[in-house]
């Protein structure tokens, strides 16, 4: 018999458990947001509208630019073809010509169109942006923006930035799409048989946006740069090159139609001068204009920006060191950006450097306005709020990621609880203005009785008559259309001859006396007194040519005066 071979005992297998994978509080998060991400979008697009509806305003203000857009749009309504303005940017104006044909000069609903622009803003920048960056880093910027004071305060006015905010959000949605879809590894001829319609899209857009803000000019570097960084010097020329013929094509188009169609001439001027309003002073040379950059830059990063957050008064003083603040963050996001082939923060980044580069340049200092930072808070957050996460994703710090969330959620908190409160205060005006119609509700009495003498003037006078008025274009809405002459300035001693012998030959029948405020808040601070001024020599000499038509008001009165030559 054969032997029976030994039965091997078997060895028992000791089975380790695997410890769990614990989640970050940013990867909990995420998880969170991911599920959940479009409906949070929408939530985030709803408050911007409501907080816009909450703090819609039907004035008008003091510094005409707004006016005078409304004022072109009516032009163009009247005449489109044989009219152009260069002063500015000239699409704004032309868009507007079409709800001033359809329905006239009216205040609510125009702004109202605006409200619509920002808030649409709002919900294509998240579509530009989803799924390319982290939900928590988008919806933090996107929160900033979308309830931001200025941002809400420009969506109810007729100025060009929330159609500018409108068609960014379209350009960086477009443009990131591009760097995505075109390849280094395809020809030229390749690359643009499979997206020159997108890169079309992208010139177009391109192009109205430097048609509505002559800064959008600078985006062109953007890819040139971003293709340099990258060393794909091939694809940054079919950027380049498509971009380049479709804005010389539509600039063609558009001086076929219209013949002064140069937006630059009239701008580059003044741009250029010391002082804006005194060319006697010179131009910039090139360490003038380097001051300038370096003013600007300060400026803004230390004084606007934190401004608009609410966590400085203005005006506040310029400091390098808020400034640096937001700068090396940016700047070191940048570099971060291309490290980590994040293409979406690269683009972002670099539109903020472009906008800023040619603005700061450009721009007198005197213009230090807020809304000229505010279009950038979405992007500024993008890559502040990225390099962040970043820092705080690294091995040795994922512990402490409950500080960045801090950090993040202090900037949303204090620049909606700002929002917040302003908008509160300003129920009363906007329940006046879109529900009662009342259209001179939140103007102080100076305010109102000007433009209701305005109105009058409108209703009351005929198209012969002409009004002089030292806020013509502010008259000219109020009164619905009524060409009104413009009373800029004055000399220090206005002789009575001259100025009679002046009105006489432009057809000047009437001028309106106004008491504007020196100082909105008080009326105890003086008045405007350059038509006063004017006025005083000829009622000295020849008090019997000035005749009083109409007074409106009793206090801070505004006179209606005839001209009797």
């Amino acid at each position: 018999m054969a032997k029976k071979k030994p039965v091997k005992k078997k060895q028992s297998i000791k089975r380790v458990k695997a410890k769990p994978v614990t989640k970050t509080l940013f990867q909990k998060i995420e998880e969170f947001l991911e599920n959940r991400h479009h409906i949070i979008a929408l939530v985030i697009t709803g408050l911007s509208l409501i907080l816009a509806l909450m703090m819609f305003d039907a004035k008008i203000s003091m510094g005409l630019d707004d006016s005078t857009y409304i004022e072109q749009g009516f032009k163009y309504s009247t005449d489109f073809w044989n009219h152009y303005f260069t002063a500015q940017a000239p699409f704004y104006a032309m868009f507007l010509a079409l709800p001033i044909k359809l329905f006239g000069i009216n205040l609510v609903l125009i702004k109202m169109i605006n409200v619509i622009f920002f808030v649409a803003s709002v919900y294509i920048f998240y579509r530009g942006f989803r799924f390319r960056i982290g939900w928590l880093i988008l919806f933090s910027a996107l929160v900033i923006y979308a309830t931001n004071t200025e941002a809400l305060r420009m969506a109810s006015l007729t100025y060009t930035e929330a159609l500018y905010l409108f068609i960014q959000s379209i350009f960086l949605y477009v443009g990131i799409r591009v760097i995505e879809r075109l390849d280094n590894k395809k020809s030229i001829v390749e690359n643009l048989k499979s997206n020159w319609l997108i890169l079309l899209v992208l010139s177009v857009t391109f192009y109205f946006l430097f048609l509505t803000r002559t800064v959008g000019i600078a985006t062109f570097a953007i890819f040139i740069v971003f293709y340099i960084f990258k060393k794909q010097y091939k694809l940054g020329l079919v950027v380049g090159t498509v971009m380049g013929l479709v804005y010389v094509a539509l600039g063609a188009l558009k001086g076929m139609i219209w013949e002064s169609t140069n937006q630059f001439s009239t701008q580059a001027k003044i741009l250029s001068q010391k002082d804006a309003y005194d060319a006697s002073q010179g131009y910039e040379d090139f360490s003038g204009f380097i001051e300038r950059v370096l003013d600007n830059t300060n400026q803004f990063f230390s004084s606007r920006f934190f401004e608009i957050l609410g966590l400085r008064e203005y005006p506040s003083e310029w400091n390098w060191g808020l400034a640096f603040f937001i700068l090396i963050p940016l700047i070191w996001s940048l570099i971060r950006a291309f490290k980590k082939n994040n293409y979406a923060i690269a683009f972002a980044v670099l539109y903020v450097g472009a906008i800023c580069a040619f603005s700061f340049l450009g721009m007198q200092k005197s213009w230090g306005q807020a809304r000229y930072i505010m279009i950038l808070l979405a992007p500024i957050f993008l890559g502040v709020f990225w390099l962040l996460t970043e820092w705080f994703s690294k091995e040795n710090s994922k512990g402490y990621q409950f500080f960045a969330l801090i950090i993040m959620l202090f900037f949303v908190l204090v620049n909606f609880g700002n929002s917040f409160k302003i908008a509160q205060n300003n129920i009363p005006i906007a329940r006046a203005n879109l529900i009662k119609g009342d259209m001179y509700k939140g103007f102080t009495p100076d305010w109102v009785n000007f433009l209701k003498l305005s109105k009058w003037c409108g209703d009351s006078l005929s198209d012969n008559e002409l009004v002089a008025s030292r806020k013509a274009p502010m008259s000219f809405i109020y009164s619905n259309g009524k060409e009104f002459h413009p009373i800029w300035s004055t000399t220090p001693n206005p002789d009575p001859d001259s100025t009679l012998a002046s009105w006489k030959k432009n057809g000047i029948t009437h001028v309106i006396l106004g008491n504007l405020r020196v100082n909105a808040k008080t009326s105890q601070a003086g008045i405007i007194n350059t038509v006063h001024r004017i006025l005083q020599p000829i009622q000295n000499k020849y008090p019997e040519k000035l005749v009083m038509v109409r007074k409106e008001g009793e206090y801070e009165e505004s006179v209606l005066i005839k001209i009797d030559y």
